[in-house]
């Protein structure tokens, strides 16, 4: 898609390959989320790519008689595939839809102390829509909008020194939305 490229002649799309880093923002989720891509062309205007994409939460909750804190990694990965809608030599809309697996790992602590932990991996999927700015030959701006969908897992909760019992979640099955810059390399 770089301006001077003639897709016509191009006989061997998978010759030419790309990474792509990006950070975004997961809006319902109030975190920042990092991912890199790694890819090829397959086709004049598709790109095939795996992804891994990672975020942290931390966060603290406060109960007659003490706090506790909830702390949650999650990393995604997939295979995915982007549509290039062309504008001009230089610009396209993108199109992309992933598939593929998310671990997560929960810490929870009642004032500083951990009291349990749960690892799990799940299906997970996102999309976007997006915009491409070449900008040269090489390299490749990029913003998006995505959305997200991570699959199911065991909640936790604990109860204090009087017997109360605190329960929380992650939402699952919730769609999560989120904006993202990238830079992209192609080679």
């Amino acid at each position: 898609m770089a301006g001077d490229v003639d897709y016509s002649e191009k006989k061997d799309y998978l010759d030419t390959h790309f990474v792509t880093a990006s950070v975004g923002y997961i809006d319902n989720l109030d975190v920042p989320y990092y991912s890199i891509r790694l890819g090829g062309e397959v086709g004049p205007q598709g790109n095939l790519y795996f992804q891994v994409l990672g975020f942290t939460k931390d966060e603290t909750f406060a109960f007659d008689g003490g706090s506790a804190s909830q702390n949650y990694d999650f990393i995604t990965y997939g295979i995915g595939y982007e549509h290039l809608f062309p504008v001009s030599e230089k610009a396209a809309f993108t199109l992309n839809v992933s598939a593929g697996g998310v671990y997560g790992n929960y810490d929870w602590a009642i004032d500083g102390q951990p009291v349990d932990s749960l690892q799990g991996n799940a299906f997970s999927a996102d999309g976007g829509l997006g915009f491409k700015y070449w900008l040269t030959e090489n390299w490749v701006l990029g913003v998006a909008g995505r959305l997200f969908w991570l699959g199911d897992y065991k909640d936790g909760g604990f109860t204090d020194s009087s017997g109360q019992d605190y329960y929380w979640e992650l939402k699952h099955r919730d769609i999560y939305y989120g904006a993202e810059l990238g830079l992209t390399y192609r080679f």
